[in-house]
């Protein structure tokens, strides 16, 4: 059984996660489409490092982490290239879990 700061800290964790979610729902009816894959990968990294410090992961997810972080470059290369990021984003996903 989990410690109740452990529960704490997921919550607390968890709320800001929520918190950040809807408010990029409102912000993303006034901001360029391209946001909203943005956006949820920030979603992606903050639930993995939620569970990272709440203990839940199995196996070592910092190549997991490090990869969902890597949006800049292939964003930045153009929006096939951001395509196929998360193409192979969803394999790594899959595969860590």
């Amino acid at each position: 059984m989990r410690s109740t700061v452990n529960d704490e800290s997921l919550r607390d964790a968890l709320l800001e996660i929520i918190g950040y979610s809807v408010t990029s729902a409102r912000e993303l009816l006034d901001e360029s489409p391209h946001y909203g894959p943005l956006r949820l990968i920030e979603v992606a990294r903050r639930m993995l490092d939620a569970m990272v410090a709440a203990g839940l992961c199995q196996g070592d997810p910092t190549d997991l982490s490090r990869r969902i972080g890597d949006y800049t470059t292939p964003l930045h290369e153009g929006e096939e290239a951001f395509r196929a990021y998360l193409d192979s984003l969803m394999i790594d996903v899959l595969e860590a879990f």
